[in-house]
């Protein structure tokens, strides 16, 4: 009952993730990664020791939470972000490929970084895109939304939105070093 209690310790629906029953990852569980109609690919997590994490891809796409990209959307770097938060996708690396900022084309993005830092706020300036820089002390939003709930994330999503310009980018060092 491992994986239960991982899950649902960090808020993630548990009928997202799947048992892997046999197999060279057998014992393990599996978060599909879905892009529309088609998996692209697998996350997996190891009850060994640390939890460890591994993605079975090789496609460039965007992970949203139901396979499919709403706008406005928060685009955030890891799986179980966008796994425990809605109008969430996730990119699966600290910053965005020209392929995955095309898929996003048309679209109200709000890129929100982790604290130990990524490449979201240059990026962001030149996709012209927001960026949230929340006040939360958590370093991602699966810690965030662990800790203080859904409604509440959202709240402070929605307060601290901006756009790219000195001020954000000031912010955004302030809150990497606190």
């Amino acid at each position: 009952t491992w994986w239960f209690d991982y899950y649902e310790e960090r808020r993630i629906p548990i009928e997202k993730v799947m048992y892997v029953e046999r197999g060279p990852y057998k014992g393990q569980t599996a978060i599909v990664l879905p892009y529309y109609d088609k998996t692209i690919g697998y996350q997996l997590v190891n009850p060994e020791g640390l939890v460890k994490y591994r993605t079975i891809s090789d496609n460039d796409h965007i992970l949203a939470i139901n396979g499919v990209l709403d706008s406005p959307v928060i685009l955030v770097e890891g799986v179980l972000d966008v796994m425990c938060f809605p109008n969430t996708c996730g990119v699966m690396r600290s910053n965005i490929t020209p392929e995955q900022a095309y898929a996003l084309r048309g679209r109200d993005v709000i890129m929100l970084p982790d604290r130990t830092g990524n490449a979201f706020v240059k990026q962001a300036k030149a996709y012209g895109w927001k960026v949230c820089i929340p006040s939360w002390d958590e370093k991602d939003l699966n810690a965030a939304v662990q800790n203080k709930g859904i409604l509440v994330t959202a709240q402070m999503i929605h307060d601290h939105t901006m756009p790219v310009n000195r001020k954000s980018k000031v912010i955004y060092e302030q809150w990497r070093m606190r």
